[in-house]
């Protein structure tokens, strides 16, 4: 549970960022998150439907070290 009191999905924009009031004058621009929240979404579409626990984006396996990315195979 977060510090709001909300339960938060692990890919949605309210665990991301900090809670704001409405009306606040700090507002949070989540433009940002967008494109990273579709892929998520489309990731987690997609294990469904290769019957997977967990896919790897290409990025996120470039990030990896050496020997790691070697053991999920992205060689």
């Amino acid at each position: 549970m977060s510090s709001n009191g909300f339960l938060a999905s692990p890919l949605s924009p309210a665990a991301l960022s900090p809670p704001t009031t409405p009306g606040s004058e700090y507002k949070i621009d989540a433009s940002y998150l967008s494109p990273n929240v579709n892929m998520a979404s489309r990731l987690e579409a997609a294990t469904k439907q290769f019957g997977v626990l967990l896919l790897l984006s290409e990025d996120f396996v470039e990030c990896l070290s050496g020997p790691v990315r070697e053991r999920v195979g992205g060689g």
